[in-house]
């Protein structure tokens, strides 16, 4: 009898404990689950973005720049040709150097504040915008020496992922890296742990939607 009771305990807890396994056992993965949990994890405001347009990371291209340099003027008939210091003003920074690909401004790596789907295959980044910033440098004009200034004017997101062009998503440490967009992206998450996940959940919407899956190859 007193055998038989004891069974009957260890059933009765076996039965509580599979209950219980089964009200905590993980969610299905699904792209929805993917996209929900890339966008949970970005609301925190603990990780960074940042974004490569083709300048360089986090480099936007000068809305606008001024010019200063030495010039010589005629300062009358008594003065005659004098050294002047002259500066354009804020203006358009194309032709404003020799060399156009220097007017670029660093506006620093982006805070994301969520992320919305757009169907399963794409994904658009929330980010804090960002005001505008500056950069000095030493260049040339017309031959001459000349001291530029170049602003970055008001930046807004967002950033949209197509899945569909995405070639690969690669954690490392805390940074996960996208291959294959444009522009070019990477994440630094708060931790090495969750930016593994965090890789995880991109490679699974890359896979979902990958245009050539159905090849075989």
């Amino acid at each position: 009898m007193k055998m038989r009771m004891m069974m009957c305990r260890a059933m009765a807890v076996a039965v509580v404990f599979s209950l219980s396994g089964g009200a905590h056992a993980q969610a299905a993965q699904t792209p929805a689950g993917a996209q929900d949990f890339l966008g949970k994890v970005l609301a925190q405001g603990t990780s960074s973005l940042s974004v490569d347009r083709g300048r360089g990371w986090n480099r936007v291209e000068a809305a606008e720049a001024e010019r200063c340099m030495w010039t010589e003027e005629f300062g009358g008939f008594f003065a005659g040709m004098q050294r002047v210091w002259k500066c354009t003003g804020r203006t358009s920074p194309s032709f404003l150097s020799d060399d156009d690909s220097r007017m670029w401004v660093d506006v620093g790596s982006w805070t994301p504040r969520g992320a919305t789907a757009e169907g399963e295959c794409k994904t658009r980044i929330q980010v804090d915008g960002k005001g505008s910033v500056y950069r000095e440098f030493k260049g040339r004009y017309d031959g001459k020496a000349a001291e530029f200034t170049a602003w970055s004017g008001q930046q807004q997101g967002p950033f949209l992922i197509d899945w569909g062009k995405v070639a690969g998503a690669t954690s490392n440490g805390r940074e996960v890296h996208l291959k294959g967009v444009a522009p070019a992206m990477y994440f630094v998450l708060p931790s090495e742990e969750l930016a593994v996940r965090f890789a995880y959940a991109m490679e699974f919407l890359r896979l979902n939607c990958d245009a050539t899956a159905g090849t075989g190859f």
